[in-house]
């Protein structure tokens, strides 16, 4: 039987035009997020990371769980993001294009054309120290295609026959036939199939779990007011680093729910949010009718990948936020009086 390198295949099938048009409205990212010069380098890369702080982020949109399997929103993906992990992740190191990279599955490897086995990445746990194997990825993914518990999502695992776990690292999937659509299913938060929960914590939660998530991210749920904000806190054993620097950077990180136009824009700046997670049109407008400011409303993730600021995207991550979020504000606030700063300048708080 044929084995194939499953990140080479589809990142080979992304270098063309069609299919990288055919994800982006897949995942949701919108014109403005996939046109935006997200990789581009600033001086924040060559800065030394700093530690610690609250970021505050103004939402215009409720969300209606926390639970991935069973959400309607896209906007939730945003909070999703940063609570859990999916097998793999999409990045776009260049703004040009997108690359599916690993995320808990390290290694991917397409046997023929109907099985696929993801090997974990070691030493990784839940919020609640439950140990993260292949035994819970199974249980994540039986919970998606099982139509009883995930109605909306299920469908994204309907060809999917059966589960093997050969080792406690080792997942192996066999479908009915050749799924495209798999690489996308099985992102984070974006995908949702893909979004690895504790299902230990969910049966013992029940439908409660939606208001209590337990995952593997780099941010731990807190407290949920309802209309006001969620408050997330750091994992302090993430097991995701950047370049050797121990993630998430920030302590906290709070998503602030203000659904009324102006006084979202008045909050930002006011200094009362640091930013905004998804920027609208109608939104955008109250901002500015410069066009300069679209490389403003988005932050640059850096050469590494994803885990990153990025404001006008359905993807956001605040794990690897380089900026204290006193000077983030600044930084915002000022963008939004002289519409002078680029998206470097951004980055990099200079």
């Amino acid at each position: 039987m044929k084995s194939r390198d499953g990140f080479e295949v589809v990142n080979g099938m992304l270098r063309e035009e069609v299919h990288r048009r055919q994800v982006l409205k897949a995942i949701g990212w919108s014109a403005l997020g996939a046109a935006l010069p997200l990789g581009t380098p600033g001086r924040a890369s060559a800065q030394k990371p700093k530690y610690g702080g609250t970021i505050k982020i103004g939402s215009f949109q409720n969300i209606d769980t926390l639970d991935p399997h069973q959400t309607t929103f896209i906007s939730a993906c945003a909070i999703h993001n940063n609570i859990y992990n999916g097998l793999l992740k999409i990045t776009s190191p260049d703004g040009k294009g997108v690359e599916f990279k690993p995320e808990l599955a390290r290694e991917w490897e397409i046997q023929g054309d109907r099985i696929h086995v993801f090997r974990l990445n070691k030493g990784v746990t839940f919020h609640d120290g439950q140990p993260c194997t292949a035994a819970e990825v199974k249980a994540s993914l039986e919970r998606v295609k099982d139509k009883a518990q995930s109605p909306i999502h299920a469908w994204k695992l309907e060809l999917l026959e059966h589960i093997e776990t050969p080792d406690s690292q080792t997942v192996k999937l066999h479908f009915a036939k050749p799924y495209p659509f798999l690489r996308v299913a099985l992102t984070g938060s974006t995908g949702r199939a893909g979004t690895i929960v504790s299902v230990k914590a969910a049966k013992e939660k029940g439908k409660a779990f939606g208001r209590n998530p337990v995952g593997t991210g780099p941010f731990k749920f807190v407290e949920w007011k309802e209309g006001d904000y969620i408050l997330l806190e750091k994992n302090p054993n993430y097991w995701e680093s950047d370049g050797g620097n121990k993630l998430p950077y920030l302590d906290k990180v709070m998503i602030k729910f203000i659904i009324e136009p102006s006084t979202l824009v008045a909050a930002v700046k006011t200094g009362e949010v640091d930013g905004i997670n998804s920027v609208s049109p109608h939104i955008r407008s109250l901002f500015t009718t410069n066009r300069t400011m679209d490389s403003i409303l988005m932050s640059s993730p850096s050469a590494s990948g994803a885990r990153d600021f990025r404001f006008t995207s359905s993807r956001t991550t605040w794990a690897k936020a380089h900026m204290d979020p006193p000077q983030a504000g600044k930084y915002w606030r000022a963008a939004i009086g002289n519409l002078s700063l680029t998206a470097s300048q951004w980055r990099a708080g200079g």
